[in-house]
């Protein structure tokens, strides 16, 4: 993390302690002398995007801190960039495993698990949009393992005409498996609903408005919780 700036900051969760965060200071932030994220397909102007706390990303916080956890569950979160889903979960002792395809995602992870004395959790390398070429040596990659909960923030940002993200949640998806996805309204949630239709999932849809309160801005959005029909 040398080689950009950062900020430490006490992110509130809603339904649980706050969170010590270490992330990038800006979306100007970029380092990437090898070029490890570039053979990833990651582009300049996305470098930066896994080390912001999101909005989204904190409402996908919220429901796991709210959640009632069921003995022996494995969470898998995708595209986690800073985790803090994964880290309100594992604090609170469920069984998590972060994902992600940025090369800093982990040892981001890593540093915001000492920040909140936490003991170690799984972390993979998860490329689910398809363009990855390679893994980092030291991260392994996900694999054949299948969960029981799959939960995302902001994953539908883009057009996914090849399906890569329901492919990539029906590979790591247990048979009874649900997905939750916290969604910006996002244009291309169609698509993705048809993508999960085809692979046998219903869904319920769960709107998240919320005033300005606090420290955090307003949100539009919702839940889109997934499960086999």
């Amino acid at each position: 993390m040398s080689g950009v700036q950062t900020l430490q900051s006490s992110v509130p969760i809603r339904g649980a302690a706050d969170l010590q965060v270490r992330a990038l200071r800006d979306r100007q932030q970029y380092d990437d002398p090898l070029g490890a994220a570039e053979a990833l397909g990651i582009s300049p102007a996305a470098w930066p995007l896994f080390g912001l706390v999101w909005p989204s990303g904190l409402q996908l916080a919220d429901r796991i801190a709210q959640r009632v956890l069921k003995p022996g569950e494995r969470i898998l979160e995708i595209g986690c960039g800073l985790g803090l889903a994964s880290l309100v979960g594992h604090r609170r002792g469920a069984c998590m495993t972060a994902s992600d395809i940025h090369p800093l995602a982990g040892p981001f992870l890593r540093e915001n698990l000492r920040l909140n004395a936490l003991a170690p959790m799984p972390y993979h390398h998860g490329p689910w949009t398809g363009s990855a070429s390679g893994r980092p040596a030291e991260e392994a990659a996900c694999g054949s393992e299948r969960y029981d909960l799959l939960i995302g923030s902001d994953l539908l940002y883009e057009r996914d005409e090849a399906g890569w993200l329901a492919a990539f949640i029906g590979r790591h998806a247990a048979e009874q498996a649900e997905i939750w996805i916290v969604d910006p309204d996002r244009g291309n949630r169609s698509a993705f609903h048809r993508r999960m239709a085809d692979l046998g999932y219903g869904r319920e849809e769960l709107r998240l408005d919320a005033a300005e309160q606090d420290e955090r801005a307003a949100y539009k959005g919702r839940l889109i919780t997934y499960r086999r029909a």
